[in-house]
């Protein structure tokens, strides 16, 4: 193994650039390649890999010319919402991607033309409310609209949150993996919300966040995400 002679100007450097982690020890500084351990495999991780190995093929190879530059169109004029409450223009591609995949995940077809649509329905009032049992939660959503068969729910929601921890601050999780069809008024979650956040430890009293929108069929089209909280009680 070669060594490697520090410049006066690098003898305090600590952290990483590029693929090289440069630290000190008491023999003095050094550097080492940089390494990263492999992320852990997961039901949910493999899913959401194929629908995006599956969608970028799509996009190559059964798309036509013509229905990519609809596409293009369609992407330069509606803007689409994100996990964070507002909304993001997108190329094409990452358009098609972010419907085509939210159609995977619900268990349904991608278009292959843009939608005809800008965007579902508004869910109107939303109010929830949740129990603990079983050392998991039970959550009951109910919106004031109501949406039609061919409308589902697209629900992020966070695990359990310290009481004085900003809502802008949590971490948000997509829950419709586990139940592919999320349908409203009421929709029931407990599997979802376990399976999302497997490593949570789940008590009476936990404040649990949602953000929540509804989702056109077969077009993929979302309203804007609407945020809701709710307390876990007791069973």
């Amino acid at each position: 193994m070669a060594g490697v002679r520090l410049g006066a100007l690098a003898q305090d450097v600590r952290g990483t650039v590029g693929d090289l982690v440069y630290s000190r020890n008491r023999s003095g500084p050094f550097v080492r390649a940089r390494s990263t351990k492999p992320l852990a495999t997961s039901d949910w991780r493999t899913i959401v890999q194929a629908g995006w190995n599956e969608t970028g093929r799509m996009w190559r190879e059964d798309l036509s010319e013509a229905q990519r530059d609809s596409w293009r169109i369609w992407a330069a004029a509606h803007p689409l919402p994100n996990k964070l409450g507002g909304t993001s223009i997108l190329c094409a591609y990452s358009a098609y991607q972010q419907i085509r995949m939210r159609l995977y995940i619900l268990g349904s077809y991608a278009p292959s033309a843009a939608p005809s649509t800008w965007a579902a329905d508004d869910l109107g009032k939303i109010s929830c409310y949740g129990y603990c049992i079983s050392g998991g939660p039970y959550v009951v959503i109910t919106c004031s609209s109501q949406l039609g068969i061919n409308s589902g729910l697209w629900i992020y929601a966070t695990p359990p949150i310290p009481q004085r921890l900003k809502l802008s601050s949590c971490d948000f999780g997509l829950c419709n993996l586990v139940n592919r069809a999320l349908f409203p008024n009421p929709v029931t979650l407990q599997t979802e919300i376990s399976a999302r956040w497997p490593a949570a430890t789940w008590s009476v009293g936990d404040r649990l966040a949602f953000r929540i929108a509804s989702i056109q069929l077969p077009d993929g089209c979302m309203s804007q995400l609407q945020q809701t909280e709710c307390i876990l009680g007791a069973p």
